[in-house]
């Protein structure tokens, strides 16, 4: 995301800004974000280190409305990676920001079992034509 689209995003008066792994080390885009808006802010984590992480939580944590989503960028993720264990990790760590699971994997026992293990926010990739 670049400043223009979220600009864009705040004049159609969207519910939430979505800020996806690729853009999740973004410093300068993610501290706009944060002081542009009071909207939601949601932020996956796909493909970060636990330094980037934090450092992402350092940016948003004042935010009135911040989460952060665990991701595993593996399409679809083989179950043996999705690293649910890191939900509760990050609701111990960050607990003034919301948690959630980001999903790629095939099925729904997943995402279930995200929420079982404390993610308030699920976010879904699907399909279609197969």
């Amino acid at each position: 995301m670049d400043p223009v689209s979220l600009q864009q995003l705040l004049e159609l008066r969207v519910p939430f800004i979505k800020i996806g792994s690729g853009d999740a080390d973004n410093v300068p885009m993610l501290r706009t974000a944060a002081a542009a808006t009071t909207i939601p802010i949601i932020v996956s984590t796909g493909m970060q280190s636990w330094s980037q992480v934090q450092n992402i939580h350092s940016i948003i944590k004042t935010h009135p409305s911040a989460a952060l989503l665990h991701c595993i960028s593996a399409y679809p993720t083989p179950p043996e990676q999705a690293l649910l264990n890191l939900v509760p990790l990050y609701k111990r760590h960050f607990p003034e920001l919301v948690v959630g699971y980001s999903g790629h994997e095939l099925g729904l026992q997943l995402s279930v079992a995200s929420v079982l293990a404390g993610a308030r926010i699920v976010e879904r990739h699907f399909t279609l034509d197969k």
